[in-house]
């Protein structure tokens, strides 16, 4: 999930949300799980169409552009029912807009039941058919860099520190959870919680062109790499992903792995030379960028900072 999003969700900026009242019969107060008062919108469509364009991107992280062009894909997507038996079927812009809300909230399920006045087992069959849907699009969103636009990018790295063939940059980073039932231990990190492994390679625009989610958080960042379809891709086929000794840049923990096409700063045991502090240097302000990436998602979409896994 946090790929799709990632990839799909990253060209507006987000600011905290509020909500506003009126005097009209479209809203009534809600209670969050922490206290917080939130307030039921039982016409929710008519008023966000009646938002301000900042107002819709503070509430849900997107400019109203964006959110358009995702709803038209989503309603051609056959993701969201349209049939006519059954129960009455929810139109997909309030399944979009919705999930987005949850996205950018960490509020649970239960809370969006009363926030929107749906039932709590809609709420969670919606959001997954959204994320679902979601998923499907990272081919599109998620390419790496090929043909004019890996030059491109390539001499704007060099603009930044003179660091001539990088094409991007690999970090990784924890997204937290709640400790995992069974085999809690592995997920267990070095910063002393419980946590899932997000791999990300980043241009300099801080566009994704490629991610690996998943892995336990007590797992190395280099671990992490060999583990990934990247490095498998990478070795076997080095020239066609890193053409013309092309690389990626990364920090030290990737030192050692892959040595052909990922270059780190020295080991710093004290002993670097002025021309090697000076490169690591160049490093450090070359690949800030995926440190950049991944604080503006979390800023952005709050359930990367934190997510409740359970079992259903």
């Amino acid at each position: 999930m946090e790929g799709a999003l990632l990839a799909i969700l990253m060209n507006e900026s987000s600011s905290s949300s509020s909500s506003s009242n009126n005097s009209s019969s479209s809203s009534s107060n809600s209670s969050s799980d922490d206290g917080r008062e939130r307030q039921r919108v039982q016409n929710f469509l008519e008023t966000v169409h009646a938002k301000s364009n900042e107002k819709l991107r503070e509430d849900f992280r997107l400019e109203r552009s964006i959110v358009n062009i995702l709803l038209e894909s989503l309603e051609n997507s056959g993701f969201i029912p349209t049939h006519t038996f059954g129960k009455e079927k929810k139109p997909a812009e309030l399944c979009l807009l919705m999930t987005l809300w949850f996205l950018g909230n960490r509020e649970s399920h239960r809370l969006l039941s009363n926030l929107f006045d749906i039932s709590f087992s809609s709420v969670f069959h919606i959001v997954r058919r959204v994320i679902d849907w979601l998923i499907t699009l990272v081919p599109q969103f998620i390419k790496w860099l090929e043909g004019n636009n890996l030059v491109r990018i390539s001499e704007r790295f060099e603009n930044v520190a003179g660091i001539r063939g990088c094409i991007d940059a690999i970090d990784g980073s924890h997204i937290h959870i709640n400790k995992p039932e069974g085999n809690g231990r592995v997920y267990f990190n070095r910063k002393q919680h419980y946590s899932i492994l997000l791999q990300a390679v980043v241009d300099c625009d801080l566009k994704f062109t490629n991610v690996y989610c998943g892995d336990p958080g007590s797992f190395h960042d280099a671990k992490m790499l060999r583990r990934s379809d990247l490095f498998v891709v990478a070795e076997q086929n080095r020239e066609r992903i890193f053409p013309n000794n092309s690389f990626l840049l990364g920090d030290k923990g990737y030192n050692g792995v892959a040595q052909t096409w990922l270059v780190c700063p020295f080991r710093n045991n004290r002993n670097l030379t002025v021309e090697e502090d000076e490169f690591d240097t160049k490093i450090s302000q070359t690949r800030v960028v995926v440190e950049l990436a991944f604080g503006i998602h979390k800023g952005r979409f709050r359930l990367l900072q934190m997510m409740s896994l359970r079992d259903i």
